[in-house]
């Protein structure tokens, strides 16, 4: 989406912007100022869209979403966003004022993704807004590492780029899907979703080149559950070590899984897979 649709979109928007333009120095306000005027930045933006017909869908899958209206002939436009989209036409929004904010991912209590805006103030101290629910919000205390904190210009880059490889594996364009995720990976190196699925496509899929990705693969998969020792990380690293022909480590890995994630009986059965007289990979397993 074209920032200057939202910008204009609203005269109260509009002034905002004229207003830091002019400063050119945001942190020469007072810091009261600052976070009055961030909240008031958010919440004019979410009334925007809502205004333009953007409504909460869960899961919006792709950013055409968000260019490309739902509605049928003689309907007002519709468009579907959810966090991630929503965050970024806000943060277009705080680009082109000139103010500091950064996407920030999280999970939720239910085992979902979730992504916010932070507002960064000049004393050091942060703004967090929910576009989703339009309001203040804060990320919880026990998340990985790599998660509840503003993310740099390439993290964000490489998590746009993530979306973009998972378009890709839909439309089962493998090459294109791992070149992404392999993008993905130079961008941020610290995050854990890129590395599993380029791991799991090259344990699991039968494609042209498969075989001249499997070092590589390996070494991904050591690095994923260095960066987070999950069971679903465990199993994607257990199924390529299978590829590469390394049952023992598979197994063991395979094992660890199970004890963190007792009830999922997949990971029972690709232990079979692995133990049995004549050992299997996981290629074919969706």
């Amino acid at each position: 989406m074209k920032h200057g649709s939202i910008l204009n979109g609203n005269m109260g928007l509009r002034r905002v912007s004229s207003q830091w333009k002019s400063t050119g120095q945001p942190s020469s306000v007072d810091d009261a100022a600052l976070r009055d005027n961030v909240l008031m930045i958010s919440r004019i933006t979410g009334d925007v869209l809502a205004e333009k017909g953007f409504s909460l869908k869960i899961p919006t899958d792709t950013l055409a979403s968000a260019l490309f209206p739902q509605n049928g002939e003689h309907e007002d436009p519709l468009f579907s966003i959810d966090c991630d989209t929503s965050s970024l036409i806000l943060l277009t929004v705080a680009e082109n004022i000139g103010l500091n904010a950064a996407l920030v991912e999280m999970r939720l209590g239910s085992g979902a993704g979730h992504n916010f805006v932070r507002w960064n103030l000049s004393d050091g101290e942060s703004v967090d807004w929910d576009t989703n629910g339009r309001t203040q919000c804060s990320a919880p205390t026990d998340t990985p590492t790599y998660q509840g904190r503003s993310m740099s210009r390439d993290e964000t880059l490489a998590y746009l780029t993530t979306i973009r490889a998972q378009d890709w594996d839909r439309r089962n364009e493998t090459l294109r899907a791992l070149s992404d995720y392999r993008l993905a990976i130079q961008l941020a190196q610290a995050h854990p979703v890129a590395f599993n699925n380029f791991v799991w496509i090259v344990a699991t899929r039968d494609f042209p080149g498969r075989e001249k990705l499997k070092i590589e693969a390996l070494g991904y998969g050591d690095t994923l559950i260095l960066i987070e020792r999950s069971a679903g990380n465990l199993d994607t690293a257990a199924c390529i070590a299978a590829y590469a022909g390394d049952f023992t480590k598979a197994a063991s890995l395979e094992r660890e899984a199970i004890r963190l994630a007792p009830d999922e009986n997949v990971f029972e059965e690709r232990l079979k897979y692995f133990t049995a007289n004549q050992p299997r990979d996981c290629t074919g397993v969706r």
